[in-house]
């Protein structure tokens, strides 16, 4: 034991270097391993931001895609829901059933040119003839009513739409069954007027007007606009009513067009009974 006492003792030196060089070892080993876990954590972080940022800009390239997908698929329920077909009674015997027949189909397409501030504004569609479009056929968007297609080529199509000096759709409120007929007095993209509607009408603000079915063009219940205002003047017969148009001219990307499958048929009897 003295001779260890005596060993330490006179190589003391050496060991408190060897002791500190020990210390020193696993400190920088610590701090290397913090560094270490502290750089992998950032080039984590780094590498998950550059995947999620990558992949919200494919998401966004694909948007225009995901929407024409969507566009489809809405058309196509459209075309199955119960108001695009027409009842029809057959009878056996003292039986009678309702069948459905079709009457509405509906056309995807794109606004690729608009405007709204003019007084007689159009609208310029991706779809013409081609793709069955024709002049005179219904056109609204998911929120509404828009117009009626006025030309056609063969890839594109124009539209005439509500905010036109020459424009007038058929309206009726869902609540009570009045109607009168819808034109755009020219000031605003959202206002039109409803025309026609006798003082006695009850109204309130808020009120829905849709189309009212009198037209070969459009089908009845579509969305045309909401009451504004609806103002009484004594010397007149009818309520002045302003409304708020449901859809947004200044943000239409997609929208349908609608053949009446049946308007042939109806328009030619109503010729014939209007010349007998």
């Amino acid at each position: 034991m003295r001779n260890l006492f005596a060993l330490l003792a006179k190589y003391k030196t050496f060991f408190l270097f060897l002791v500190l060089q020990i210390v020193a070892l696993v400190l920088m080993f610590n701090s290397l391993t913090y560094q270490r876990t502290t750089l992998l954590n950032a080039s984590n972080h780094f590498s998950g931001s550059a995947l999620s940022s990558y992949h919200q800009f494919q998401e966004y390239l694909n948007l225009s895609k995901t929407n024409a997908s969507l566009a489809r698929e809405n058309a196509r329920l459209r075309a199955t829901s119960k108001k695009s077909y027409f009842e029809v009674f057959k009878t056996d015997g003292v039986t009678i059933d309702t069948l459905y027949q079709q009457q509405y189909t509906f056309t995807e397409a794109q606004v690729i040119n608009s405007s709204f501030s003019r007084r007689n504004n159009y609208l310029t569609l991706n779809k013409g003839s081609r793709h069955g479009i024709e002049k005179g056929m219904a056109v609204i968007a998911p929120e509404g009513v828009i117009g009626v297609v006025k030309d056609v080529s063969t890839h594109f199509s124009t539209v005439l739409p509500i905010l036109h000096s020459n424009a007038m759709v058929g309206g009726a409120f869902a609540n009570n069954g009045f109607f009168g007929s819808v034109t755009w007095p020219g000031k605003h993209y959202r206002e039109a007027k409803l025309n026609d509607v006798p003082k006695h009408a009850k109204l309130t603000k808020g009120d829905t007007v849709i189309t009212d079915g009198r037209s070969t063009i459009f089908p009845k219940g579509e969305v045309i606009g909401f009451v504004k205002q609806a103002n009484i003047n004594p010397a007149a017969e009818f309520l002045d009513v302003t409304i708020e148009l449901a859809v947004d001219f200044t943000n239409l990307e997609y929208v349908y067009v609608i053949d009446n499958l049946m308007q042939a048929e109806q328009l030619e009897l109503e010729k014939r009974s209007r010349n007998e």
